[in-house]
């Protein structure tokens, strides 16, 4: 394992938000529960839903999660549980992008695994709110996927941009 982190005291400067969910998503109640864990709830954005969606890459895949059970005022947990619930979305994104992969995929022949992993927070955040994960494709070559995306609050508050890196390989027939 190799970790990098660096630390910054809270310091009074601008506050711009570049990035922005796009408009007209169903929001997390209007859409059926697909978690994996008893750690967090999950609601998928349906495919339909992201056409002319225009993030850089392909494989766009977007989710709203959010974290069980997690005890407020601990901006250290809460971070923590953002970066875990961010390494949901990259493999899946990297499968979307690449039709080859998506039909080994449904085929049973695929196999993957997450890699470097990166997440920049911008703004405290709670993690047992809804948050909108984004994630697109911006690579793949050698069997490795590179992944980008962005994290947003239910009102739209850009939380943290997320890049990974996957591992994802192609069983023969």
């Amino acid at each position: 394992m190799n970790l990098e982190a660096s630390f910054q005291g809270h310091e009074d400067s601008l506050n711009e938000q570049l990035a922005h969910p796009h408009p007209g998503l169903p929001n997390p109640e209007t859409i059926e529960e697909s978690s994996w864990s008893t750690f967090l709830e999950r609601r998928t954005i349906p495919s339909a839903a992201l056409h002319g969606v225009n993030r850089l890459g392909t494989g766009h895949v977007a989710a709203w999660l959010r974290a069980k059970d997690l005890p407020l005022g601990n901006e250290l947990l809460n971070r923590c549980a953002i970066a875990y619930l961010s390494d949901d979305l990259p493999n899946e994104s990297v499968i979307e992008g690449i039709p080859e992969i998506t039909r080994a995929s449904n085929e049973g022949r695929r196999f993957s695994a997450s890699l470097d992993h990166t997440v920049w927070f911008h703004r405290p955040s709670v993690a047992s709110q809804w948050h909108l994960y984004e994630m697109s494709c911006v690579n793949f070559n050698g069997a490795r996927g590179l992944t980008s995306g962005y994290v947003f609050a239910q009102d739209g508050t850009h939380i943290a941009t997320i890049a990974q890196e996957t591992l994802v390989r192609i069983r023969p027939e």
